[in-house]
């Protein structure tokens, strides 16, 4: 018999489908792509198991890098979620601080890997999409975190 789908999944796919197509949209229009998958998945990591989270993680690869062969950024998109995953067992934190810290770490990861002279040339930006991604984790994880409150 299959194992029924959790309600926190079901939202958390809801959310990081929204997060994917808004990121898709707000970068053909504006040519700044805003890393709203990766806050959504950064915080769902927090929240769902790891299957469910390797799921979401390259469902949203998938439909962000449609072209053959996997760039950087790409590559830190499907690593930093499963990461925080597999840690937030270890993190000593409340969970809420996990994800300040998670989300900070994580985008200063993916400038990164897009080229570190491009970080710190252009830091303004890093700073602009932190505080966009900020706009997405934290509904996402006060609804996560909401939905497994009312578990117990």
């Amino acid at each position: 018999m299959p194992r029924r789908l959790k309600s926190n999944f079901l939202v958390a796919f809801l959310i990081v489908s929204f997060a994917v197509v808004l990121q898709l949209k707000i970068g053909l229009i504006s040519s700044l792509y805003p890393n709203f998958t990766l806050a959504a998945l950064i915080a769902s990591a927090l929240f769902l198991d790891f299957s469910e989270l390797g799921f979401l993680v390259f469902f949203s690869a998938l439909i962000l890098n449609w072209r053959p062969g996997l760039s950087p950024e790409i590559m830190v998109l499907i690593s930093l979620p499963i990461t925080v995953s597999v840690l937030r067992r270890f993190l000593p934190a409340q969970a809420w601080m996990n994800l300040v810290l998670a989300l900070v770490l994580g985008l200063l990861v993916f400038y990164s890997a897009a080229g570190f002279q491009s970080l710190v040339k252009n830091f303004n930006i890093f700073l602009i999409d932190l505080t966009i991604s900020t706009v997405v984790a934290v509904p996402t994880f006060l609804i996560l975190k909401t939905l497994n409150a009312s578990k117990i």
